[in-house]
């Protein structure tokens, strides 16, 4: 359907908005992808592109804004509530799944910056890469038969085929010059299409040893989806998560499942109310601590710097000693009960210099 198309469109392009003419010019290349997929669109009936897009804005007012003739000189589009929008570009999504896992594998190369040598990567690297991410969605997508490496190697193809990546004498895969010539829009498409979801799917041997209940600090359930959700309303208001979708309730309870199956975090269940439910992160998975704060090191920290990789690069890209200090700082706050009145008294790590050897990363 036509919203579909839009909502894509305006989830999926940089910036604060897109104004009519280009949000025009991208719905018609996107009807063109999804019929080059073997997906259905529907009929325009004889208007044009123009008369369709204006028509769906109305219909999409409550989740996009529009700025008009007396602030701007084109009208200007953009999302107000993103998380709503997103079930529109969901319609699509599907069909551009492993486009997507394959540009979002060769991303922990090209945000890295630099000549074009080291934004590329040979095909088991990016393999690699892709197994591990399709591994993290498994519950949220059904994949195409054939196995990961037969489709990812069908799916480098089609993106060579239309000109987005390119495979040089050597084997590696990079970006075309034809994409980079364009801003890299039509790879931004397939980057950006996927929903974007805290981590939740991983894939480690459910082979924790046992230990003594008695031992772990257990927290009822009611208040650690608060502290979390708190944790990550403050990263994104401060910039350093890109979506607030991302602590969506039911968003992060998928997460405590996902994670409780892999003996990541341990459940104590007592009746059929959740609220009396009761969590606590597994002594293997405990964070490091040095002088009494925790660290940039360990297994759990190995875990959510892998998938870190991953993350569309925000504001603090070059300054990522910064960043981790202050997001351990954050979620150290977030285990109190007074976060927010412990955070004017509560002191700041100072951040390592990130020349200096082992300096963490993020």
């Amino acid at each position: 359907m036509p919203t579909a198309l839009i909502g894509t469109v305006i989830l999926t392009l940089r910036g604060r908005g897109v104004g009519r003419n280009e949000v025009i010019r991208r719905v018609d290349w996107l009807r063109h992808q999804i019929i080059l997929k073997g997906g259905q669109v529907a009929e325009f009936y004889g208007m044009t592109t123009g008369e369709i897009v204006d028509r769906s804005i109305v219909i999409l007012k409550d989740v996009v804004g529009e700025r008009k003739e007396k602030e701007v000189i084109e009208p200007t589009f953009y999302g107000v509530k993103r998380f709503e929008l997103s079930f529109y570009r969901n319609q699509v999504i599907h069909l551009f799944i492993e486009e997507a896992i394959v540009s979002a594998a060769l991303y922990t190369v090209v945000k890295r910056g630099g000549a074009k040598s080291t934004q590329r990567m040979r095909f088991d690297d990016l393999l690699e890469q892709v197994a591990f991410l399709s591994s993290l969605l498994k519950v949220d997508f059904i994949y195409k038969p054939g196995g990961v490496e037969a489709n990812t190697e069908r799916t480098v193809l089609w993106l060579e085929q239309n000109q987005v990546l390119v495979r040089d004498a050597e084997g590696y895969i990079g970006l075309s010059d034809l994409e980079r010539a364009c801003g890299r829009e039509n790879y931004a498409v397939s980057l950006y299409s996927m929903n974007p979801q805290p981590v939740q799917h991983v894939n480690y041997p459910s082979t924790e040893p046992e230990f003594d209940p008695s031992t772990a600090n257990w927290i009822d359930e009611g208040t650690f989806t608060r502290r979390a959700q708190a944790l990550g309303k403050t990263l994104y208001f401060q910039g350093d998560l890109s979506y607030l979708e991302a602590v969506n309730k039911e968003t992060l309870k998928n997460a405590f499942i996902r994670l409780e199956e892999q003996r990541i975090i341990m459940v104590r269940r007592a009746g059929l109310n959740r609220e009396s439910h009761q969590w606590a992160l597994h002594p293997a998975w405990a964070p490091e601590r040095r002088n009494e704060q925790v660290v940039p090191a360990g297994k759990l920290w190995d875990m959510v710097e892998r998938i870190g990789g991953f993350r569309r690069e925000g504001k603090n890209r070059r300054d990522n000693a910064t960043v981790s200090t202050r997001v351990l700082r954050l979620a150290e706050l977030a285990s109190h009960p007074d976060a927010y009145a412990r955070s004017q008294t509560y002191p700041s790590q100072a951040a390592r210099d990130p020349r200096a050897s082992g300096a963490p990363k993020l």
